[in-house]
């Protein structure tokens, strides 16, 4: 199936799943390697409908907080929404993936994240999995207060209840972030 990925995280694990990823935004950069031959289609939130149409996709994947509701409206019965807030929500995601686009790969990667989800993979066994970074590490010591920032001018960090703070939590680096 022909697939435009509207969410970065998303190119990069269907990329590593051997999906026909034919579009991307501008912010799909990783893996380098693999983006060459992909149409660039705009942004996440500002988009070429018409160069969008012209790759004929079988599916185009969206996040609910990372797009607009504009190509949502414009190719309803193509789309796919996605809404991840914390670890136990990637394995569902990714197997209702895995299911619509016939891909194994993403069914096993959906069971890899149940089995974090349920903390049958141990932390230090978390970069094995693809998709997560692999430089992460548990802490050495108790972490009680983390402060994770993600954007600067304005600086901004992320909010307890999303999936990067999830992660954090779940690799054992506290129960408070600082979110002020």
């Amino acid at each position: 199936m022909r697939v435009i990925s509207m969410v970065p995280s998303w190119t990069e694990t269907l990329l590593e799943c051997q999906v026909q990823v034919v579009g991307r935004t501008r912010y799909c950069i990783h893996p380098c390697n693999k983006l060459k031959e992909i149409k660039v289609v705009g942004g996440t939130k500002d988009f070429n409908l018409e160069l969008i149409r012209d790759l004929q996709p079988d599916l185009i994947l969206l996040d609910q907080e990372e797009n607009s509701k504009a190509i949502f409206d414009a190719f309803s019965d193509k789309c796919q929404v996605t809404h991840i807030e914390k670890v136990e929500d990637v394995s569902k995601e990714l197997k209702d993936l895995g299911l619509k686009l016939k891909n194994e790969n993403l069914l096993k990667l959906a069971n890899r994240w149940q089995a974090v989800a349920e903390k049958k993979i141990a932390s230090r066994d978390f970069e094995k999995i693809p998709g997560v970074l692999n430089w992460l590490r548990p802490p050495s010591a108790q972490i009680d207060c983390l402060v994770y920032v993600i954007w600067r001018a304005p600086w901004m960090a992320v909010n307890q209840d999303t999936f990067i703070a999830s992660v954090i939590r779940h690799l054992g680096f506290g129960e408070r972030l600082r979110t002020q």
